[in-house]
């Protein structure tokens, strides 16, 4: 969902930059106010409307709950009756996590994808910009980027579902982001415009499936659930 919000952001963007000189205000400028508000507002929301288990969830019938609390023990691996779904708060459990050196170790290959996810987000439309393009062409022009991140994160996490193994959605995908950047620091753009912007393909490809499958990986690895919790914030957070 975060690449193919990416794309939808940029076809946004492209619509509300056509307020440019509104209330006096540049369109880059309304880009940040209605996004932002937007995003205030659902935050804003969300602890009142968002339940915190399924059997919280006033919309599902008796049997829809037991429903849901199947597929989330057998997605914990707990279909065995292993590890418990309903487990009240546990300050050992989070403190195995923090004291947990490998959950330490995700941190770092977490930050390792997240970092050039915001980095590509919030330079791209500016690379494009510098090949010749308007403002408005570069907002569209990153939507074809995002929707092959999409693409590219689906296939991924198909392949790693099918073959139980994480660490080659995490590992071939940096290795395609890595030859996106090496590319884009060798090519000399703007000299060569549509081989920039090729080269600018790999890097979503590369970037978003790793934190897919690392994010399930300490999912699948570890409890009980306090300490699946923490680890996953812990790792996701910092």
């Amino acid at each position: 969902m975060a690449s193919f919000a990416g794309a939808f952001s940029g076809l946004l963007a492209f619509a509300l930059a056509k307020l440019d000189g509104a209330g006096g205000l540049e369109g880059w400028r309304w880009i940040f106010i209605i996004e932002g508000a937007v995003t205030v507002a659902v935050a804003l929301a969300v602890p009142w409307v968002l339940p915190d288990s399924p059997q919280l969830c006033s919309f599902l019938t008796p049997e829809e709950k037991a429903f849901v609390d199947r597929r989330l023990a057998h997605d914990a691996g707990t279909q065995q009756g292993r590890v418990a779904t309903h487990e009240g708060y546990q300050f050992s459990s989070i403190k195995s996590a923090l004291l947990d050196w490998r959950i330490w170790f995700c941190c770092i290959i977490y930050n390792g994808g997240s970092i050039p996810v915001y980095g590509f987000t919030y330079t791209v439309p500016s690379v494009i910009v510098e090949l010749g393009y308007t403002g408005e062409q570069a907002q569209l022009l990153t939507i074809p980027l995002y929707i092959g991140g999409v693409i590219s994160t689906i296939g991924f996490s198909l392949y790693s579902d099918k073959k139980r193994i994480r660490w080659h959605s995490i590992v071939i995908p940096f290795s395609i982001a890595l030859i996106g950047f090496v590319a884009l620091i060798s090519i000399p753009h703007p000299r060569l415009p549509g081989l920039t912007y090729a080269a600018l393909f790999l890097v979503p490809i590369g970037v978003y499936p790793p934190i897919v499958a690392l994010i399930s990986w300490i999912g699948n690895n570890l409890s009980p659930t306090w300490k699946r919790a923490t680890a996953s914030v812990t790792s996701g957070e910092l």
